[in-house]
């Protein structure tokens, strides 16, 4: 199943005009949420700020849970399969949401006292809204209206920053700042109307069981995953006093980039592969494709962070957490992992059973290993189970992976070529780790942040090149 190199020419160039557009559109509302924070953190309250972040963690987590699957679904599946579905079941689809909304409303409303019964009703408007504009961005992504989600994504987040932006300088009034946002979110909801109609071919089936396994399996998937993704701070909150826990939680921190950078990967690759279901070997080099394209991003990054963390921490936290360093020294052994969204096969292939199953496979793992490592190792075992659980979810994925399509290994996974891509960055960032000796911490670090964009930089722009693809082409033949 070797990649022809006209069909990987044919990938770079959709990777070029759909997934960079997605990626930059998902990324500039992260990264303004990120900059508010911090800007917020510094003027508010104890109280004020508190209350700002419970409502971007309730919203963010309850929509993951409310939308149950429906953009993967949407993505994985041809667009006329799951009209043909929903239309069949519109009235039972429907009185499902309408349910999980309502079950999910209450379990919010009396878990949050510290909220005022008007600040809990916008919150769940803006919820509601935020299921809205997720079908609309899910939708216009299937349909290839790529230029209108990254111009509507991009305008979003301008607003989305101004209307933090006045806050900050005016006296902050959480209910105001939401109804604002609600405003806003419901305006984006109105490019529903703007969705390109397709004419689609007729379809009928009877295997509408199949189908909704499926879906049940997703979007249990989701939950789970939530669940894992907090599950060392679930497990260590009863072990540890507030300061140590503080400790902890900054030491695990998440890296923004990456959650990003794989959504806009599996959204790409679930449009791409669900538009020819039947092409195996097509399913193969997309899936493939993405592991160069991600570890241009993520190889560089962790060799940064490891060769970086004191002074990183140092700088944003002036000493402050030095503590976690080390706890940070290990969780950023997951980054080489952040090249692919490894259940991309499994989704299309309608094999959630699978995914479900790697996802409590994981849980155990790590809830068995932190079980065994935290009486000797401390908090810093609790994040080495998170990783080594995370290694063992990855190696299942892509073992399912490859026996479901019937290829080799290495018709997936490029091996050799992350191999030599991982210890050539190596061997670059050993070298310039020796410049620290001569530098101050914070010219090492703005050296070593610019260095890594540079690396960056000409990966990628070497890789997306048409014009150097094509150079291969008249020499080699066959990439």
């Amino acid at each position: 199943m070797k990649p022809q190199l006209h069909d990987t020419i044919s990938l770079r160039y959709n990777l070029k005009k759909k997934l960079i557009p997605v990626f930059v559109a998902r990324l500039l509302p992260v990264l303004t949420l990120i900059i508010i924070s911090i800007l917020y953190s510094r003027k508010l309250s104890y109280d004020e700020y508190g209350k700002f972040q419970i409502f971007w963690i309730y919203s963010n987590i309850l929509n993951i849970i409310i939308t149950f699957a429906l953009p993967s679904i949407i993505l994985a599946n041809r667009e006329v399969v799951f009209n043909y579905f929903f239309g069949q079941f519109k009235s039972k689809i429907i009185l499902w949401y309408a349910m999980l909304f309502a079950c999910v409303a209450t379990m919010f409303y009396f878990t949050t006292p510290s909220l005022s019964t008007t600040i809990k009703i916008y919150i769940l408007v803006f919820i509601l809204f935020q299921f809205i504009t997720t079908l609309v961005d899910t939708f216009l992504i299937k349909r290839n209206q790529f230029t209108a989600y990254f111009t509507a994504n991009t305008i979003y987040s301008i607003i989305f920053f101004g209307i933090h932006w006045y806050f900050y300088f005016a006296p902050f009034d959480l209910q105001l700042l939401i109804f604002w946002l609600l405003c806003l979110l419901a305006t984006k909801s109105l490019l529903f109307f703007f969705i390109k109609k397709h004419k689609l071919e007729s379809y009928h089936s009877s295997s509408h069981k199949i189908f909704f396994k499926n879906w049940l399996y997703l979007g249990c998937n989701e939950i789970v995953s939530v669940i894992a993704r907090w599950l060392d701070k679930m497990y260590v909150v009863f072990l540890l006093s507030a300061a140590n826990f503080a400790v902890f939680v900054n030491g695990t921190i998440e890296i923004p980039l990456f959650a990003v950078l794989i959504s806009a990967a599996e959204t790409f690759m679930l449009t791409k592969i669900s538009h020819n279901i039947s092409d195996k070997k097509n399913a193969a080099i997309v899936f493939r494709e993405s592991f160069k394209l991600l570890s241009y991003i993520s190889f560089p990054v962790f060799f940064m962070l490891l060769i970086t963390h004191n002074e990183a921490f140092s700088l944003i936290f002036k000493d402050k957490y030095s503590g976690s360093v080390p706890i940070f020294l290990i969780s950023i052994f997951i980054v080489p992992l952040r090249i692919n969204h490894y259940t991309v096969i499994l989704q299309c292939y309608n094999q959630t059973n699978k995914i479900l199953m790697g996802s409590l496979m994981d849980i155990i793992l790590a809830l068995l290993l932190m079980t065994l490592l935290y009486p000797t190792m401390g908090v810093a075992g609790v994040a080495f189970a998170i990783v080594v659980a995370t290694y063992f979810q990855v190696f299942y994925y892509l073992w399912e992976s490859v026996k479901l399509i019937q290829a080799r290994i290495s018709d997936l996974v490029p091996v050799s070529f992350l191999l030599k891509l991982f210890l050539s960055l190596a061997f670059v960032y050993f070298c310039f780790f020796f410049l620290k000796y001569y530098l101050s911490p914070f010219v090492f670090l703005l050296l070593s942040t610019a260095f890594t964009t540079v690396v960056i930089t000409f990966c990628l722009k070497n890789y997306l090149s048409l014009k150097n693809s094509a150079h291969k082409k008249n020499t080699h033949g066959i990439q």
